[in-house]
Protein backbone atom coordinates (compact mmCIF):
# COMPACT_ATOMS: atom_id res chain seq x y z
CA UNK A 1 0.00 0.00 0.00
CA UNK A 2 1.14 3.52 -0.61
CA UNK A 3 1.72 5.80 2.37
CA UNK A 4 -1.68 7.45 2.30
CA UNK A 5 -3.54 4.19 1.75
CA UNK A 6 -1.56 2.52 4.56
CA UNK A 7 -2.27 5.43 6.92
CA UNK A 8 -6.00 5.23 6.16
CA UNK A 9 -5.92 1.46 6.66
CA UNK A 10 -4.23 1.90 10.06
CA UNK A 11 -6.78 4.53 11.03
CA UNK A 12 -9.65 2.16 10.15
CA UNK A 13 -8.08 -0.88 11.85
CA UNK A 14 -6.39 0.74 14.87
CA UNK A 15 -8.45 -1.34 17.32
CA UNK A 16 -7.03 -4.56 15.83
CA UNK A 17 -3.41 -3.55 16.40
CA UNK A 18 -1.94 -4.79 19.69
CA UNK A 19 1.78 -3.89 19.54
CA UNK A 20 2.96 -1.37 18.76
CA UNK A 21 -0.24 0.60 19.11
CA UNK A 22 -2.25 1.68 16.10
CA UNK A 23 -1.43 5.29 16.95
CA UNK A 24 2.32 4.56 16.89
CA UNK A 25 2.10 2.85 13.49
CA UNK A 26 -0.08 5.66 12.17
CA UNK A 27 2.57 8.17 13.24
CA UNK A 28 5.20 6.25 11.28
CA UNK A 29 3.03 6.18 8.17
CA UNK A 30 2.02 9.83 8.31
CA UNK A 31 5.43 11.23 9.26
CA UNK A 32 6.76 10.40 5.81
CA UNK A 33 3.86 12.10 4.03
CA UNK A 34 5.16 15.48 5.14
CA UNK A 35 8.65 14.95 3.75
CA UNK A 36 8.04 13.26 0.43
CA UNK A 37 11.15 14.75 -1.16
CA UNK A 38 13.41 13.31 1.51
CA UNK A 39 16.32 10.96 0.98
CA UNK A 40 15.61 7.57 2.54
CA UNK A 41 17.92 4.97 3.99
CA UNK A 42 17.47 1.97 6.21
CA UNK A 43 19.35 -0.01 8.81
CA UNK A 44 18.58 -3.52 10.00
CA UNK A 45 19.66 -5.06 13.32
CA UNK A 46 19.68 -8.82 12.82
CA UNK A 47 20.11 -9.56 16.53
CA UNK A 48 16.93 -7.76 17.58
CA UNK A 49 14.92 -7.89 14.37
CA UNK A 50 14.38 -4.12 14.39
CA UNK A 51 14.92 -1.87 11.47
CA UNK A 52 14.92 1.88 11.00
CA UNK A 53 14.04 4.47 8.41
CA UNK A 54 16.52 7.28 8.04
CA UNK A 55 15.58 10.41 6.21
CA UNK A 56 16.94 13.85 5.53
CA UNK A 57 15.86 16.92 3.65
CA UNK A 58 16.96 20.53 3.62
CA UNK A 59 15.15 21.37 6.86
CA UNK A 60 14.87 18.21 8.89
CA UNK A 61 16.79 15.05 9.75
CA UNK A 62 15.86 12.12 11.93
CA UNK A 63 15.33 8.44 12.50
CA UNK A 64 12.10 6.56 13.01
CA UNK A 65 12.20 3.12 14.66
CA UNK A 66 9.97 0.66 12.81
CA UNK A 67 9.23 -2.80 14.21
CA UNK A 68 9.86 -5.71 11.88
CA UNK A 69 6.98 -7.66 13.45
CA UNK A 70 3.67 -6.27 14.63
CA UNK A 71 1.01 -8.06 16.69
CA UNK A 72 -2.64 -7.95 15.68
CA UNK A 73 -5.72 -9.05 17.61
CA UNK A 74 -7.94 -10.83 15.08
CA UNK A 75 -11.08 -12.94 15.38
CA UNK A 76 -11.12 -15.62 12.65
CA UNK A 77 -14.84 -16.20 13.17
CA UNK A 78 -17.56 -13.60 13.76
CA UNK A 79 -18.51 -13.14 17.43
CA UNK A 80 -15.75 -15.47 18.63
CA UNK A 81 -12.61 -14.73 20.62
CA UNK A 82 -9.70 -12.78 19.21
CA UNK A 83 -6.26 -14.27 18.76
CA UNK A 84 -2.91 -12.53 18.74
CA UNK A 85 -1.47 -12.93 15.25
CA UNK A 86 1.96 -11.68 14.30
CA UNK A 87 2.65 -10.04 10.97
CA UNK A 88 5.87 -9.06 9.22
CA UNK A 89 5.93 -5.37 8.36
CA UNK A 90 7.92 -4.44 5.27
CA UNK A 91 8.59 -1.26 3.36
CA UNK A 92 9.95 -0.49 -0.08
CA UNK A 93 11.00 2.70 -1.80
CA UNK A 94 10.09 2.63 -5.47
CA UNK A 95 10.29 5.56 -7.82
CA UNK A 96 10.63 7.94 -4.89
CA UNK A 97 7.50 6.66 -3.13
CA UNK A 98 7.39 4.69 0.09
CA UNK A 99 5.15 1.61 0.15
CA UNK A 100 4.22 -0.64 3.07
CA UNK A 101 3.15 -4.25 3.14
CA UNK A 102 2.53 -6.82 5.84
CA UNK A 103 2.21 -10.59 5.84
CA UNK A 104 0.56 -12.68 8.55
CA UNK A 105 2.91 -15.19 10.17
CA UNK A 106 1.45 -18.73 10.34
CA UNK A 107 -2.24 -17.71 10.16
CA UNK A 108 -3.20 -21.35 9.57
CA UNK A 109 -2.36 -22.16 13.21
CA UNK A 110 -4.80 -19.54 14.45
CA UNK A 111 -7.53 -20.75 12.12
CA UNK A 112 -7.02 -24.36 13.24
CA UNK A 113 -7.17 -23.43 16.92
CA UNK A 114 -10.26 -21.26 16.38
CA UNK A 115 -11.96 -24.08 14.46
CA UNK A 116 -11.18 -26.57 17.23
CA UNK A 117 -12.61 -24.14 19.77
CA UNK A 118 -15.89 -23.93 17.82
CA UNK A 119 -16.03 -27.73 17.53
CA UNK A 120 -15.57 -28.08 21.31
CA UNK A 121 -18.35 -25.53 21.91
CA UNK A 122 -20.70 -27.45 19.66
CA UNK A 123 -19.81 -30.78 21.31
CA UNK A 124 -20.49 -29.28 24.75
CA UNK A 125 -23.87 -27.97 23.64
CA UNK A 126 -25.35 -31.08 22.07
CA UNK A 127 -25.78 -34.61 23.37
CA UNK A 128 -24.95 -36.44 20.17
CA UNK A 129 -23.00 -35.12 17.19
CA UNK A 130 -20.50 -36.29 14.64
CA UNK A 131 -17.91 -33.81 13.44
CA UNK A 132 -16.22 -34.32 10.10
CA UNK A 133 -13.00 -32.45 9.50
CA UNK A 134 -12.19 -32.60 5.80
CA UNK A 135 -9.30 -30.80 4.17
CA UNK A 136 -9.22 -30.04 0.48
Amino acid sequence: MGQEEFAEFLEDCASDIVTPTGAELLEIATKFQVIRKAVFGSAIRLATGEFQFNYSDENDKGTIEVPEVITLGLAPFHNRESYEVQASLRYRLREGKLAFTFKLINPERVIEDAFNSVVESVKAGVTEATVYDAQA
